[in-house]
């Protein structure tokens, strides 16, 4: 059974694109009971305007469509922390929203129920590109913030220390404050963290040759492990 954050990011893909769903239909391919789905479009998904029918079907309003085009595009690659956790502000959201690159990658799960305070801080300190202090591994530090990730279910922060690029994981990150001391972003960083979809990203770029048994090879294969 596929996690709820990926289910409803594909129900939500699949409207905007103006498909008429069933909830039946939905529960058997994902692997839940109608009720799931149900309540997916009842509480997940009320903010938009869902037509719903009494055999089960559900379409997206095509005059919200074509109104909110831009709009439904940026919801659908932040979908899974607007609509799981419950404690992100409307302003928070309004204000990612009006970006035009949003701070985030490789959204998997609601995890971020248990960070929503410092992950909020840290959004917005990303799209203010503003210094940020921390303590990490008991020790003091003053970073340059570029990027929240989500590798393999855990979330990271892409940050500079002085000039070098490091990951931190979230949880581990106390006492933050937000200056009010403004950087500029370093373009060639940005680019390496645009190309790399890892969290664990360096200036150091290291060719590694990795052979495969044959008996493993179905399995890199089939999970797409390696590009």
């Amino acid at each position: 059974m596929q996690k709820p954050s990926y289910r409803i990011a594909q129900i939500l893909v699949r409207l905007y694109n103006e498909e008429i769903l069933n909830k039946h239909d939905l529960a058997e391919e994902f692997g839940v009971n109608a009720k799931t789905i149900q309540r997916d479009i009842n509480e997940r998904l009320s903010k938009l305007p869902i037509i719903a029918r009494r055999n089960g079907d559900y379409s997206l309003d095509k005059a919200y469509i074509k109104s909110n085009h831009e709009e439904i595009r940026k919801l659908i690659k932040i979908f899974d922390i607007t609509m799981l956790p419950t404690r992100l502000s409307d302003e928070f959201l309004n204000n990612l929203f009006t970006q035009k690159e949003l701070p985030i990658t490789n959204i998997k799960n609601n995890e971020i129920d248990d960070i929503s305070s410092v992950y909020e801080s840290l959004t917005n300190a990303i799209l203010n590109k503003v210094k940020i202090k921390i303590t990490y591994n008991a020790k003091e530090r003053i970073l340059m913030p570029y990027k929240l990730v989500n590798h393999q279910d855990i979330w990271y922060l892409l940050a500079c220390e002085e000039a070098e690029l490091k990951s931190f994981t979230l949880y581990k990150i106390k006492n933050l404050l937000i200056t009010q001391e403004e950087f500029i972003p370093n373009e060639s960083t940005q680019e390496l963290i645009n190309n790399n979809s890892s969290s664990f990203i360096s200036n150091n770029i290291t060719n590694v040759i990795l052979e495969l048994d044959c008996v493993a090879k179905e399995y890199f294969l089939k999970r797409a492990i390696l590009k």
